[in-house]
């Protein structure tokens, strides 16, 4: 059973990120990592402010679950 906190379900439901409290650890961390690449890129490939947010969630899922 993943940790998620508030503000983690928040960015889960605004970038529609299909994770949830039951979500394998690793199948969390791929779900991001698919929207970061989705979402998170300008088209010069600059990570843009979406991307931070991705990265920030994805970093909180690694920390609080493994």
């Amino acid at each position: 059973m993943l940790i998620l906190s508030d503000e983690n379900k928040i960015t889960i439901k605004k970038f529609n990120v299909n994770v949830n409290e039951y979500t394998s650890f690793d199948d969390a961390l791929e779900e991001i990592e698919d929207k970061m690449l989705y979402y998170g890129f300008d088209a010069d490939d600059e990570m843009n402010s979406d991307g931070y947010e991705l990265q920030d969630l994805y970093d909180d899922v690694y920390y609080n679950n493994r």
